[in-house]
Parts: C-alpha cells; structure tokens; sequence
C-alpha cells in the first residue's frame, strides 16, 4: 500500500509521462533514495536524452517500491544503495548544511529542535543508544524532523520479504562507492557503449565530508549497537543486495 498522500500519488502520471515525452524509456527506472548518489545520476539520465541516446526513468524521492509496481508494472528498477548509517550520517550533514552548497532550504522548526540538541551526527547516534529516556525520546523526534533520516529503506521498499518477492523487478542493483560500475552497467543494459556513457557522467552534489568520515568518532561497540538499533535498515539493504541484479555493479 502506498505510502504517499492522494496530492502526490496523484502528480505520479504526469511525472512518467513527461519524462516519457522528453524519450525517456519506461521499461527502465532509476530509484532515487535520498544520499545515494541520485544527483549525479539523474544528471547523466539529462544527458543521454540531450543527446538523443536511450536512457531509463529518473523517478524522484517520493517515489517508492509500492509506486513503481502500481504506475509501471512492466518497469525494470535500478537503485545505488549505501550503507545504512553512512546514508543517514551524510543526510544528517546535509540538512545540517541546509542542503548547501548545491541548494539552499531553510530548517524546518522541528529541525531546528534537531539541530540544537544534535549539532553533529555522532552525538544523534549516541543518544539514541545512550539508554537516557530523554535522549532516546530526543533522538526519534530528530529521525522523524529530518527527511534524510525519516525516509528510510523500510519506507521505501517495505521489507526485505518484500524485496524478495519483487526480484525479477530489479534490472541492476550498485553502492555508491562503484558508480562507475553501476554507470557501466546502465550502459550495456540500454545498448550503449560503456565509454561513450562514462563521458557524460560526473559525481555532482558531493559533500564536503562524507556519511563514513563522519562516523569515525564512533567507536565499533557503538556502530553495532547503532546497527541493531537500525536493524530493518539493514535488513532490507542486505535483501537488496543479495539480489542478482545486484552481481552486475
């Protein structure tokens, strides 16, 4: 069941059929989960169709697992992942920086909140496994203010018994750190040469300091605490990536 209001859910038609009219291909679509690289490769999705190539959907972050079954059932999926903590720590910065420097979006007034009890990502993690009812109870209202943090894996694909039950939907499946690879990847599955796409890809959207350099501060003992704390997290990204789409990148 989708998990969208009925405003959105019903700007979802328009979106595909936009893009579909600027030749984009629907029997390919690219997920965007916030901090997984979704800027950079949306950005290169531009430049294959400036160029008259075939290039797949770019669906926005609204858009989840229950979406692209209802509205393209006959779609094949493409999604970057990042480790869990990583992609909240780097959400975490962003909106700490107010998205800067690409955009500029003012905190909300429960981000505020958030940002003054949490200045830096390392100290949100602590609290939310100090065991300190008031910081635990701190910590939630910060996931549930900060959009990077809200939205989730679970929210957008649901479960990992979910993500199995949908395999065949999966075309190619990459983290981060390989996007070159995925890049190569999206090539062959459109028919392109490899090279060629490469040519129209660069990173864009980079932070200054990654989701991983902000969780040195944590100690081992802490971060597997942190991944029992998020463990449908990484129930669903592990699912995801257990995937044979995923053997492509």
């Amino acid at each position: 069941m989708s998990r969208l209001s009925p405003e959105h859910r019903a700007e979802i038609p328009g979106i595909i059929a936009r893009q579909v009219r600027a030749g984009a291909d629907p029997s390919l679509a690219c997920l965007h989960i916030p901090k997984t690289g979704g800027t950079s490769l949306a950005n290169l999705i531009d430049a294959m169709r400036g160029r008259g190539m075939r290039a797949p959907l770019y669906l926005p972050h609204r858009i989840g697992l229950d979406e692209a079954v209802e509205f393209l059932p006959d779609s094949r999926l493409v999604v970057v992942l990042r480790d869990p903590l990583e992609r909240m720590a780097s959400g975490f910065l962003s909106r700490l920086r107010k998205g800067r420097p690409r955009y500029d979006i003012p905190w909300t007034a429960r981000e505020e909140e958030a940002f003054a009890n949490f200045p830096a990502p390392d100290a949100f993690f602590r609290a939310l496994i100090s065991g300190d009812a008031e910081q635990v109870a701190a910590a939630r209202r910060a996931i549930r203010a900060i959009v990077h943090l809200r939205r989730g894996y679970a929210s957008y694909f649901g479960s990992a018994g979910r993500v199995r039950a949908e395999a065949a939907r999966f075309a190619l499946i990459g983290e981060i750190g390989a996007m070159r690879r995925i890049v190569e990847a999206l090539a062959h599955l459109l028919g392109h040469d490899p090279a060629a796409v490469l040519s129209l890809y660069a990173a864009d959207h980079v932070a200054p300091v990654g989701g991983g350099a902000a969780l040195s501060a944590l100690t081992d003992q802490e971060r597997a605490r942190l991944r029992k704390a998020f463990h449908a997290e990484y129930e669903v990204w592990e699912a995801l990536r257990a995937l044979p789409g995923a053997q492509a990148a």
